[in-house]
């Protein structure tokens, strides 16, 4: 081992490297969010969820509205199930696009695809 300001003599074999120190890595959750509900599952177990659900009896309104909420989240995290945290996000959500939106993205794609090719065979690139 060399001290810094220590001189070196022959007995020593001074040691010359490179350190690349990587910054700790962020855990899953932060990275990816907290496992979610799966609340589009609902319209298929719609009955299921519903019968499941005991409201508590009105107090307060607070107290009442509190209890409901954990009641109904409850029952949909153990019949709907969750997401898992370290699973990517899907930004564009496409599971939600109604049938017009997604006859326009089709429509568009198509258009963009005959769009690249005849460019292509204007210009006689092979590639992109």
């Amino acid at each position: 081992m060399v001290v810094p300001y220590e001189t070196v003599a022959t007995q020593h074999n001074p040691l010359i490297c490179s350190m690349k120190v990587m910054p700790p890595k962020r855990m899953h959750d932060e990275r990816c969010g907290p496992a979610r509900i799966k609340w589009w599952r609902l319209k298929e177990k719609e009955e299921t969820v519903t019968s499941r659900i005991e409201l508590p009896l009105i107090t307060n309104i607070d107290e009442t509205w509190d209890n409901a909420t954990q009641a109904i989240v409850e029952v949909a995290r153990s019949k709907l199930g969750t997401s898992k945290p370290g699973c990517r996000k899907i930004d564009k959500q496409a599971w939600l696009w109604m049938d017009g939106v997604r006859i326009k993205v089709r429509e568009k794609k198509r258009l963009y695809t005959y769009y690249s090719m005849t460019k292509r065979m204007t210009t006689g690139s092979s590639t992109w």
